[in-house]
């Protein structure tokens, strides 16, 4: 069975477990708390690719269905800059969309 790539955003493959997009909002929710503990500094947090996936794409960063398998790198980054209330995107390596989705 192949699922659009809206509706994997919200599928889940067991009832107990997150969606992607439920990932993604959990993550930066965490994301801003530390931003708001932590202001005028710079921290480091390390994740696995898919948090930085569906991160990035709640963001709005990326599309969904732009960084499908292989688009993150091992050891990717992805600077994330928090002013006003927002996230931004700075420097990142490893990250490579599909071309069709950008």
């Amino acid at each position: 069975m192949k699922i659009e790539a809206e509706e994997k955003w919200h599928f889940k493959h067991a009832e107990d477990m997150e969606s992607d997009e439920e990932v993604a909002s959990r993550a930066i929710e965490a994301l801003t708390e530390i931003a708001n503990n932590h202001p005028d500094s710079v921290v480091l947090v390390g994740a696995h690719g898919s948090l930085l996936r569906t991160t990035l794409i709640k963001l709005g960063f990326y599309e969904i269905g732009a960084l499908r398998g292989g688009a993150i790198e091992n050891a990717a980054f992805a600077e994330l800059i928090y002013k006003d209330g927002k996230f931004s995107l700075g420097d990142h390596e490893g990250i490579h969309p599909h071309p069709a989705s950008v």
